[in-house]
């Protein structure tokens, strides 16, 4: 049997053939797919590297460089931000003596442990929360009573004494005009 598309003549039974052997290859090209995926994840270790920085050594270590970037984004400049951030990172890795390479493969090790990973972060953020509240104590005045008690008399003596000025403006005038003096005989 034979049917007309776009004026040529085609079998049925030919497209079908077709339409299965195409079915057919891209099964078989998933399932191949698939397969190697399996391998390679398969074939992944869980080692950790033979140079891996210990988890509370990083944990300082992550967090000064989170305030060195939070300190860049004071900077206006994008060129001196950059320059003094990248400083500032060498400068943290060598305060904990590790190079980039070994800074890198730790890195990606405890990226690939987020359950690690996750565990440095809240304490992270808990020595920072601490950090600020340390920091914003010291700011805030401590309040004496004894201080406020001389904050107030200094205050109203000096309005006590601005009164009085006033005062004696009002009496010695710039203006005004002084009476004769008459004497009696």
């Amino acid at each position: 049997m034979k049917r007309a598309c776009s004026t040529t003549f085609i079998r049925i039974d030919r497209v079908r053939d077709y339409l299965k052997k195409c079915s057919r290859l891209r099964i078989d090209k998933h399932w191949y797919l698939s397969l190697i995926l399996l391998v390679f994840a398969g074939c992944s270790t869980n080692d950790k590297p033979a140079n891996l920085i210990p988890q509370d050594k990083m944990r300082y270590l992550l967090t000064d460089m989170h305030l060195i970037e939070s300190r860049s984004y004071r900077i206006v400049k994008d060129d001196s931000a950059k320059r003094v951030t990248k400083a500032s990172y060498l400068f943290v890795l060598k305060k904990y003596k590790v190079d980039t390479a070994q800074f890198r493969s730790s890195m990606e090790y405890y990226l690939k442990h987020p359950d690690v990973m996750d565990k440095m972060y809240e304490q992270m953020i808990d020595s920072l929360s601490k950090r600020q509240s340390k920091l914003s104590a010291e700011a805030r005045p401590k309040i004496d009573s004894t201080l406020i008690k001389k904050n107030l008399q200094k205050e109203k003596h000096k309005r006590d004494s601005v009164l009085r000025t006033r005062d004696s403006i009002r009496k010695k005038s710039f203006f005004s005009v002084k009476k004769p003096q008459v004497k009696k005989i």
